[in-house]
């Protein structure tokens, strides 16, 4: 269907990448024959007459060897189904009580893993309800099929023949669609990383939950996301990169489209939480998915919420960060010493602003975190737990920043976390 909003209508022919969605109701009856088994989005209406459900088909009554599926889908942008002659369906109502097909054709690559897949994705669903928002359909399909995964409103299709790990992973991408996608319905076309960019930041966090609670295979880390950072900074640093604000149609290499809409929208994210803090950021990104879910948020819209959770000003991150190639890189500078204090240059080598954490190494061995907002934020981050120094603001014009302290130094380290979008980090660290 064709979307109209405050833009006019969105007739754009369809190319294999991206959708601006229009909910409706779908009410669906198919009529096969009775050797298949489907599924489907939305939820069956005649299990009755079907037989048992999914699980007896074969004995149902059928009209010259075929049988209808009724099913219903509410509040959804599309439908989809899939039917195969050899498919197992098995189910489980999850901790919310939401009811989780798993279609499959079974066989020695298949049914071990498939029959894993309902206790670990529960787990991962109350992760994600309490992070990011509570899944509000009444049941989901996950259906063996097609090239690889792909997302639709209440079901999705992925290749089933893999390994624990990757089929999970895949599950978990898909079906994280449904919040940046199919409940938050961003205008993919134009804006693919509000859709691509944060279910990849989400299902990285997921994951690394799920490893955390040694339900798949890996080790949990510290901070899932550092590797989109280091791969957006390394595909930037070939020139080959393009601006978020780009038709998702448009891209001059698939490559360039798939950094910007996956990695770079990912990184969108992980750099709020450096500028926020990880607390702050938190609780905005719920605020966002109850403010906007069933709408079509924008990405002013998306800041907006950003800026009021936080309260900083974040109009300048999203001017450089969606409409130019701009990037952060800042050094360490000069490090002089004089009676006893320590006079500390930075210096900001790039277009792109960004608030500083520095952590300093004393003599002694002691460690203290400074944190130097920016003028155009109008605040600061907000620390949860870490001891912190709150110097005065870097006024971004300027290209060298002084701090000063009243000990002798023997190491200063500009973004420990190894969060901040740095194009050279090697200039980050000074030793004595």
């Amino acid at each position: 269907m064709c979307e109209y909003d405050y833009q006019g209508w969105h007739a754009n022919p369809y190319i294999g990448r991206e959708f601006h969605g229009v909910w409706g109701d779908f009410d669906v009856k198919i009529n096969i024959d009775k050797k298949y088994t489907l599924a489907a989005s939305g939820v069956l209406q005649n299990a009755d007459k079907i037989g048992r459900g999914y699980a007896d088909v074969k004995r149902a009554k059928s009209h010259k060897g075929k049988i209808e599926w009724h099913f219903k889908a509410e509040n959804v942008h599309d439908f989809m189904w899939g039917a195969d002659k050899d498919y197992v369906v098995d189910s489980k109502v999850f901790h919310d009580g939401t009811k989780v097909y798993f279609a499959y054709i079974p066989g020695p690559k298949t049914t071990d893993n498939w029959k894993l897949l309902p206790d670990i994705l529960d787990n991962a669903l109350e992760y994600i309800n309490a992070n990011y928002g509570k899944y509000p359909y009444p049941v989901y399909s996950f259906i063996q099929g097609g090239d690889g995964g792909m997302e639709y409103p209440m079901a999705t299709l992925i290749t089933g023949e893999r390994n624990i790990g990757s089929l999970v992973g895949v599950s978990v991408h898909e079906w994280m669609h449904s919040w940046y996608q199919m409940i938050l319905g961003t205008n993919e076309s134009l804006y693919s990383w509000m859709d691509e960019g944060f279910t990849s930041w989400a299902s990285a966090a997921t994951m690394n939950h799920l490893r955390a609670r040694q339900l798949i295979p890996g080790d949990f880390v510290p901070n899932p996301h550092i590797r989109s950072v280091e791969g957006f900074v390394r595909f930037a640093n070939t020139g080959n990169d393009q601006p978020l604000s780009i038709h998702s149609d448009h891209f001059k290499t698939n490559r360039a489209y798939g950094v910007a809409a996956y990695t770079k929208g990912a990184v969108c994210l992980s750099q709020l939480q450096y500028i926020m803090g990880k607390d702050v950021f938190e609780s905005a990104l719920l605020r966002y998915f109850e403010t906007w879910k069933f709408k079509h948020p924008n990405p002013n819209d998306f800041f907006r919420i950003m800026e009021l959770e936080s309260g900083l000003e974040l109009d300048w991150f999203k001017e450089y960060f969606v409409y130019t190639r701009d990037m952060a890189d800042y050094a360490v500078g000069e490090v002089t010493e004089q009676d006893g204090k320590t006079r500390i240059d930075l210096m900001k080598l790039e277009q792109m602003p960004m608030p500083l954490d520095v952590t300093v190494t004393f003599e002694d061995g002691a460690t203290k975190l400074f944190h130097i907002p920016i003028t155009l934020m109008r605040g600061e981050k907000k620390f949860a737990k870490q001891s912190v120094e709150v110097l005065k603001d870097w006024a971004w014009t300027h290209p060298i920043y002084t701090m000063e302290v009243d000990k002798a130094v023997k190491g200063v380290q500009i973004d420990a976390s190894n969060m901040m979008m740095d194009r050279n980090r090697e200039n980050n660290v000074w030793k004595k």
